[in-house]
């Protein structure tokens, strides 16, 4: 006696790659997105210097890692290299560059710029 397996669980090779292929354009997205979030954190500290109220965002990012800034750039990069390709891989890649270089300049600034002789 033969035992057949249910059709919900056969899946030929072409099934398999196409399946592949549609997962790996959703990471290629999924980076892209989380390229724009560690973006987007990476210049809050610069976008909201003075928050309104008691709770200073600048202050508490700072407290939390000085070089936090620096290593979203760092991933942000890494991670729109292996992004969407095209216009969107351009810019995620550019403005990371751009703020990364930023936070570099103000990083060798805090760190060797204020020492007393």
């Amino acid at each position: 006696m033969k035992i057949h397996m249910p059709i919900l669980f056969m899946c030929t090779k072409a099934d398999y790659r196409t399946t592949n292929k549609r997962r790996w354009i959703l990471l290629k997205k999924l980076y892209s997105i989380f390229s724009a979030i560690f973006f987007a954190l990476m210049i809050l500290p610069l976008a909201l210097p003075y928050s309104p109220g008691i709770f200073n965002l600048l202050e508490a990012i700072m407290n939390l890692n000085f070089y936090l800034p620096l290593i979203l750039g760092a991933a942000g990069i890494i991670l729109g290299f292996i992004g969407v390709k095209g216009n969107v891989r351009l810019y995620l890649v550019l403005f990371h560059a751009v703020g990364l270089g930023f936070y570099i300049l103000v990083a060798f600034a805090a760190v060797f710029g204020f020492k007393e002789p």
